[in-house]
């Protein structure tokens, strides 16, 4: 019902040149995943389809909730990192007090990640009513890299499919089909070790040999 709501306002007050604006609201103590998520959001970035804020936006001598308060405003969708660092913070408590109020009103459109173990208390939180991306039984912090990487590519793709459809452009879905072969080429390095993949002992049609190649080929490009 939610999402519905807010798709309906979202289209009414965009006009067609307007990128979605992505607040990203985290504890400081998980900062490592904030890179994480920026790169796998590079496509929607360089396309234009969104404008991702967090924390690091905000200068020197800026008010702190004002800055906040005035992104919140104008953010379309919130991506929330879920730990129990970001539930014992002060700070995020009223941020996410904001960020709940607005998507209760249909003008948010809320995403959250698990990234590391919850206390049984802070799964009483309303935040988890909005389905995280990954398991609460598998955070981030408990998976390898490249089943990271294939969490983290299922929320760029779930930004995108909740985008309006003029800016879900074919080249940000073939951009997105690159980062599926970069995660494939990942695990495949993995289960393997080294660099064996290389030399193709997976065979011409299997889907690792094809990510090599046309991982290599944006290489020459």
């Amino acid at each position: 019902m939610l999402n519905r709501l807010w798709k309906k306002n979202r289209i009414e007050q965009q006009g067609s040149n307007v990128m979605a604006e992505v607040f990203l609201s985290y504890s400081r103590k998980d900062r490592k995943w904030v890179d994480r998520i920026r790169e796998i959001l590079k496509p929607l970035l360089k396309e234009g389809n969104i404008s991702l804020w967090y924390d690091a936006e905000i200068n020197p001598g800026d008010d702190w909730r004002e800055s906040i308060e005035k992104s919140l405003h104008t953010s379309e969708i919130a991506v929330l990192l879920l730990s129990q660092n970001y539930f014992s913070s002060k700070l995020v408590e009223g941020e996410l007090s904001l960020i709940l109020d607005k998507a209760q009103q249909g003008k948010l459109h809320i995403f959250s990640i698990v990234a590391s173990p919850l206390a049984s208390a802070s799964l009483e939180t309303s935040a988890l009513l909005y389905h995280p991306i990954n398991s609460l039984a598998e955070p981030l912090s408990d998976l390898t890299h490249s089943e990271q990487s294939k969490v983290l590519l299922r929320l760029a793709d779930a930004i995108r499919q909740a985008l309006p459809l003029e800016l879900r452009s074919k080249r940000t879905e073939s951009i997105s089909q690159q980062d599926k072969y970069s995660v494939a080429l990942s695990t495949a390095i993995e289960n393997i070790g080294g660099d064996t993949v290389g030399s193709n002992i997976l065979g011409d049609g299997n889907i690792f040999f094809e990510a090599e190649e046309k991982l290599a080929g944006q290489h020459e490009r």
